[in-house]
């Protein structure tokens, strides 16, 4: 899915935003990529967990900053 979107490998998911302000509505996040980070080394569900919470919390401060 992530190779459908004009991102750059370093990009693991993204939040929609409303320009108007307000909570965001949709965020996905890319597993593929998630497991090729994870490797041997980490937990894939670690890593799609820290993911979600990073979108999730675009989504509710209403922010793309990082």
């Amino acid at each position: 899915m992530a190779e459908s979107f004009p991102l750059g490998h370093d990009f693991f998911g993204f939040a929609l935003l409303p320009v108007s302000g307000g909570f965001g509505v949709m965020a996905n996040v890319f597993a593929e990529r998630a497991k090729e980070v994870a490797g041997s080394t980490a937990s894939l569900s670690v890593i799609l967990g820290d993911l979600m919470a990073h979108e999730l919390e675009h989504l509710l401060l209403s922010q793309s900053a990082h």
